[in-house]
């Protein structure tokens, strides 16, 4: 179901997260306005940028400006060629360090390309391989192949070619490493320069605060029953009563660089199913017939996972739209009158189910100062993908979230 969710992904507005920032000319001249910080592959194609004087965005590609940069020593991408998997080509790329040797960095979707360049313009790329199909003895082998170029231009510092290799790729070690080279090393070429920026503000992912909910889901139990058909045995299904209250807690995160309302959700909540088939079992006293029901109650502890997107992130009241997938383990069940049925297995001493299915709901948030109050109606599918105990919560809910 989280499928439901990616058409929203796609249609976010234009632009996303604006920061204020400035965009360097190929004439030189500097133009403050807005710059719409979104992730690093993007950052590295284009900048969307709006000018102060201006009531519109204009996307500028790497031929059109020198650069662009976010204010208060923001984020620094030039425009710049250096060759990706052997083609030159045109780009922004961040830049890290400016100094005898400098670091630059390019993404490309889940691709990290880092380009130091020495005060003579050799160009030394490394890539960050892909190494989940490599076995262990060939890890060694294609490290030294994507480091060769960068451990030559450093070869004056052994500390720092050994720094090299334990970098695991990462920014900040790389980062690090060349500065403490260039401060050592490369002196008279002036101050080494480390482009700063607010690390709060380059987090793709953050933390919005902690979920508490609470919801009454009524609807279908869908349960399995043996029926025998001449001598063979038959699979059925009996539909009961649900009237389940919810309690829920967990965490939201946010996205700022792809989009103000999407949203990840981890919540870990507490179900107590009860269900009735009313009137369904007839049972003879003393010749007088009497209509009994069949019930069950269980504990369905679920964890839901998924996506919730704000149409209106920024106004006091927004719609939403959540899905994702429920993972449960079915405990402490009970029952009364279920011979014949498939969960009956489930009332052995110790007896639990597992159970996969899937959520999506629609609703409102509505903005109380830095928290959120969210309405929500939807529709749970509580084993509906697969499970083993014979019973699928197939119900509509409503529910009352607050984000703290």
């Amino acid at each position: 179901m989280l499928i439901f969710l990616l058409p929203l992904v796609l249609v976010v507005s234009a632009q996303v997260n604006p920061k204020k920032g400035y965009v360097i000319t190929l004439t030189g001249d500097t133009i403050h306005g807005v710059i719409d910080y979104r992730t690093d592959t993007y950052n590295c194609q284009q900048c969307s940028f709006r000018a102060d004087d201006s009531s519109s965005f204009v996307n500028y590609m790497p031929y059109d400006i020198q650069g662009y940069r976010f204010d208060n020593d923001g984020v620094y991408y030039v425009s710049r060629t250096f060759p990706v998997e052997d083609v030159e080509t045109r780009m922004f790329a961040e830049y890290v360090i400016q100094g005898g040797i400098s670091l630059f960095y390019y993404k490309n979707n889940s691709i990290s390309y880092y380009f130091f360049v020495d005060e003579k313009g050799n160009v030394a790329p490394m890539r960050e391989p892909i190494l989940n199909n490599v076995t262990n003895a060939d890890v060694i082998e294609v490290k030294q192949k994507t480091m060769l170029k960068a451990s030559q231009m450093l070869a004056s510092s052994p500390e720092a070619v050994d720094a090299l290799w334990n970098s695991d790729y990462e920014r900040q070690n790389l980062t690090k490493l060349v500065r403490n080279y260039d401060e050592k090393y490369c002196s008279e070429w002036g101050d080494c320069i480390q482009f700063q920026y607010d690390e709060k503000s380059v987090r793709s992912i953050t933390f919005k605060g902690l979920r508490v909910e609470a919801g009454m889901l009524f609807g279908t139990a869908k349960c399995n029953k043996f029926s025998y058909s001449g001598s063979s045995m038959e699979t059925a299904y009996d539909n009961f009563h649900l009237s389940s209250p919810r309690f829920s807690i967990g965490l939201d995160f946010g996205f700022p660089r792809l989009s103000r309302g999407l949203t990840a959700q981890v919540l870990l909540g507490y179900v107590r199913g009860n269900a009735t088939k009313k009137n369904d079992l007839k049972e003879l006293k003393q010749g007088k017939e009497y209509l009994l029901d069949r019930t069950f109650g269980c504990n369905l502890f679920d964890g839901e996972f998924g996506f919730a997107y704000s149409f209106l992130p920024d106004s006091k009241i927004s719609p939403v739209v959540r899905a994702g997938l429920n993972l449960d383990i079915l405990t402490g069940f009970d029952s009364e009158n279920i011979g014949g049925y498939e969960m009956s297995v489930l009332e052995e001493a110790g007896s639990h189910g597992n159970m996969v299915g899937f959520y999506i709901g629609a609703g409102a948030d509505f903005a109380l100062g830095k928290h959120a109050l969210r309405i929500m109606m939807q529709f749970n599918g509580n084993g509906a993908i697969s499970n083993d105990t014979g019973i699928k919560f197939l119900s509509p809910e409503i529910r009352l979230g607050f984000l703290l």
